[in-house]
């Protein structure tokens, strides 16, 4: 073999009506996508022992996102 190949992987996914291409997506909804596919192989993963679901009221705020460093 001569030499390796470079493979370029892209994903897509629906929105608005179309493919966007996911890095293309704005922050908010890539957020928010990376975190249900998150969700879905955390509790596929663990199930039956453990249920994973986004954090709401105080406890959101109080957990670390990701790019933006731990809060205070």
């Amino acid at each position: 073999m001569a030499g390796k190949q470079k493979i370029t992987v892209k994903s897509y996914v629906h929105y608005r009506g179309g493919l966007v291409e996911f890095k293309d997506l704005p922050p908010e909804d890539r957020e928010r996508a990376a975190t249900e596919l998150a969700l879905k192989y955390f509790n596929t993963l663990f199930a039956g022992r453990a249920t994973f679901a986004v954090a709401e009221g105080k406890d959101r705020d109080r957990l670390p996102r990701p790019g933006r460093g731990v809060p205070e």
